[in-house]
């Protein structure tokens, strides 16, 4: 019997990847600046700084332990160093996370 997991509280919060990607379909053909015809479709790619459950354990544990984290509000300028430390460390291991398929 393994022992249970400290972190399992989090898991509600945890995100399945930190990018998402969509198509976009235009109603009309889209023609660049230069007169070029681009087609009626794009694309649609959404990177956010939010955990996954490959983010370092230091920083999942400060998250179960501040419920405001990653969002803390941007009035709040008073960061005390531990959560200035997870912010940063999220600021970090985020870009590791935001493969998009080609």
């Amino acid at each position: 019997m393994s022992p249970p997991n400290p972190l399992a509280a989090l898991n509600t919060r945890l995100s399945a990847a930190a990018v998402v990607e969509g198509t976009i379909i235009y109603p009309r053909e889209l023609v660049d600046e230069k007169g070029r015809t681009l087609g009626t479709t794009g694309r649609l790619i959404v990177a956010r700084a939010t955990l996954t459950p490959e983010m370092p354990y230091n920083l999942l544990a400060y998250a179960q332990a501040d419920q405001e984290f990653p969002h803390d509000g941007t009035s709040d300028q008073w960061f005390d160093n531990r959560r200035l430390d997870a912010y940063r460390v999220l600021g970090i291991v985020s870009p590791r996370h935001f493969s998009v398929p080609r």
